[in-house]
């Protein structure tokens, strides 16, 4: 026997255990009824499945040489129940009390007379429709909100951590994998091992790699569960996601026709395996949703089924073990953190440059967060100085050193056909450059600032690379010199 049999009491009679609602790796939750009150509350027994026994009502540890291991997740375990209780939304299990017994510790919470979205799924047998998704969505939103307002992490979103009570409102529940906030770096403030469910977690959390830990992490997990509630089957690896080279990602996320374009393109916006683009903030993802409904909604197509989407099942958190890129601070960095004056929170800043087609801009990492999007309180507010010279230095230098010698090649060359002999199209060569330079410095630069914009253009919207760009430019720099010599 593992759990506490109904009827058991605890802190004194104050509380009344009727049956076990669920066990996992390290707790078990009951319903119990609250004698003072007269209220059902749910009640969270630290119990570690493959390690503890029990004798009696106590908790006991068979292995003595576990004993440490015991206590230190217990200290996580009271962790967990004070950052619930930090968080006061209508969409966040509530903790009303924390307590030790037994040998071990438990925490008191609102019960939610419902199911959690991972039985919902089991008992149907079929995804959710998409309106119904859509309905609770912004409750699910408002809950992360909450919590990252408070500086956390969830790092363990799926559908198994959220409720839905009869009347349809959301309860996030299950913060044991939760991590403060840095302040200074803006990562998780810990080394130890921190969980994850597979399909839930992006590539920085399966890594470990803290310092890259933000508000994308659990958006990653958003937008996996938004693709499980949706197709009734398990989100793809990261490497999954990466190795289907298909725009939409149709192979390693293949949609229902019952899904709309619009929610296939937010759900793939949010499992984007680079986390600087995803969205970088709950704030971002509702002023994109916003956007979207202006736009005209494309018809749906059937997608075919890959290797990851497989039917949809029980899912187990895997708490990997300690990494070195962290650094334990959660008991010595206590300082406040803030959003980033610079980027307001989203790790990204649009760098411009005037051109004329206008003013056009690229997104690039944010300077001051380093991406991050928050910076400690203590950082002066004052914004950095904008960069919109990159245009310029990557493309203006390269441009203007071949205009220069190609206009001393025609002014010695061509300027003096003894000095070489070419063909018609040498000729036809030295002719344009003569036009050019008869029309003045000026219309000169008029021209290669028109090439210069076409050439942002084409980095920027087809997504070629710079060096690209810059052989370009050399090669018909070159290609002028060949004409000029044959």
């Amino acid at each position: 026997m593992q759990h506490l049999q109904p009827g058991t009491t605890l802190q004194g009679e104050k509380y009344r255990i009727e049956r076990m609602l669920g066990q996992g790796g390290f707790g078990i939750t009951y319903l119990a009824r609250n004698t003072v009150f007269d209220i059902d509350v749910a009640i969270k027994e630290f119990f570690m499945k493959d390690e503890n026994d029990r004798d009696g009502s106590s908790v006991t540890m068979p292995n003595t040489t576990k004993q440490e291991l015991f206590l230190g997740q217990m200290e996580k375990f009271k962790k967990e129940a004070k950052r619930m209780f930090a968080i006061k939304n209508e969409h966040v299990i509530g903790v009303q009390d924390l307590f030790e017994e037994n040998c071990t510790a438990y925490y008191v919470m609102d019960y939610v007379d419902g199911e959690n979205l991972a039985e919902r799924l089991k008992r149907s047998g079929k995804p959710m429709p998409e309106q119904e998704v859509r309905a609770i969505f912004p409750q699910i939103l408002d809950a992360l909100k909450s919590v990252h307002d408070e500086g956390m992490w969830h790092l363990d979103l799926k559908p198994a951590n959220i409720m839905l009570d009869k009347g349809g409102n959301v309860k996030l529940i299950d913060f044991g994998a939760s991590k403060q906030l840095n302040a200074q770096k803006g990562g998780a403030t810990t080394s130890t091992a921190i969980s994850y469910t597979n399909g839930y977690a992006p590539r920085e959390q399966m890594e470990q790699n803290y310092d890259k830990f933000g508000p994308w992490t659990d958006i990653y997990a958003l937008g996996a569960t938004l693709y499980t509630l949706l197709t009734n089957k398990k989100p793809p690896l990261p490497t999954d996601i990466d190795d289907d080279i298909s725009e939409d990602k149709h192979e390693a996320l293949p949609f229902p026709e019952s899904v709309g374009a619009e929610m296939k393109s937010l759900v793939l916006m949010m499992v984007n395996t680079n986390r600087l683009k995803r969205p970088q903030s709950i704030d971002a993802i509702m002023e994109d949703i916003k956007m979207r409904r202006t736009e005209t909604v494309q018809e749906p197509r059937q997608q075919p089924t890959s290797k990851s989407a497989i039917e949809y099942g029980d899912e187990e958190t895997i708490i990997a073990e300690p990494g070195t890129k962290g650094e334990d601070r959660e008991d010595r960095n206590n300082e406040k953190s803030k959003l980033c004056p610079d980027c307001n929170g989203s790790g990204i800043i649009n760098q411009s440059v005037m051109s004329v087609f206008g003013q056009l801009s690229h997104e690039v990492p944010c300077p001051r967060c380093k991406g991050v999007g928050y910076v400690a309180c203590s950082e002066d507010n004052q914004a950095l100085p904008s960069n919109n010279t990159s245009f310029f230095n990557n493309y203006g230098i390269t441009a203007i050193i071949c205009l220069f010698v190609s206009v001393l090649f025609w002014y010695f060359g061509c300027g003096n056909p003894d000095n070489f002999v070419g063909g018609d199209r040498a000729n036809q060569a030295c002719n344009f450059m003569g036009r050019l330079y008869n029309m003045g410095i000026i219309s000169i630069t008029i021209i290669f600032y028109i090439l210069f914009s076409l050439s942002f253009i084409v980095r920027h919207y087809l997504k070629i690379s710079k060096n690209i760009i810059h052989l370009v430019l050399v090669g018909g720099f070159l290609l002028y010199l060949y004409l000029i010599l044959n």
